[in-house]
């Protein structure tokens, strides 16, 4: 539920900050091994620094900056040279967690 939502919102997002894409990437979330990093990581902005001729960071940085949170997403991070962090409400896993029991 979450992942297919998160990917939604990621590129909404990277459409907004960059409008002059001619191709959209395809978007892939990977699960952080440490959860200090997330609940999911998207390293899109590594894949985009070089078309764009830009430092994957501000790449970054204007990916999440565009970035519309939702209410079940508790917090976007910027990681590294360039990667978007996730974190999920603890209250909408919560919320997942009771709907699915």
């Amino acid at each position: 539920m979450f992942k297919s939502q998160l990917l939604q919102k990621l590129q909404e997002a990277m459409c907004a900050a960059f409008p002059e894409l001619d191709q959209i990437p395809e978007l892939r979330l990977d699960y952080p091994e440490n959860p200090d990093h997330g609940d999911y990581a998207c390293a899109i902005a590594l894949q985009l620094a070089k078309p764009l001729k830009r430092a994957p960071r501000e790449v970054a940085e204007r990916i999440v900056e565009n970035f519309k949170k939702p209410a079940w997403v508790h917090a976007v991070e910027l990681a590294g040279p360039g990667y978007i962090n996730v974190f999920i409400a603890p209250s909408a896993l919560a919320e997942t967690l009771q709907t699915i029991l």
